[in-house]
């Protein structure tokens, strides 16, 4: 997949919102290597279909991941990633 084939909305699961909390947090993966990765979804269905039916998300505009990644929020993007069951919600 290029930068071109990338949606202008990207889904982002997250963490759970608990009550009184103002945002959702990004849900970041670690991977092997140490890195930490960012999951991203070009549709709603290809992210239930990774994560599982009960995954939090938002939506986002694909111009503002690079504001996210100079900001360091992650070192790397996974795109349509599809997680095991014990790695999902439940």
């Amino acid at each position: 997949m290029t930068e071109g084939d990338i949606p202008e909305l990207v889904y982002l699961p997250t963490q759970r919102v608990r009550h009184g909390e103002p945002a959702a947090n990004l849900e970041l993966r670690r991977t092997e290597d140490g890195r930490t990765a960012l999951l991203g979804y070009t549709s709603m269905e290809l992210l239930v279909q990774g994560c599982g039916p009960d995954q939090p998300w938002i939506a986002v505009p694909a111009h503002k991941l690079e504001r996210l990644y100079d900001a360091g929020a992650f070192d790397l993007l996974a795109l349509n990633v599809e997680l095991t069951e014990d790695m999902r919600h439940g």
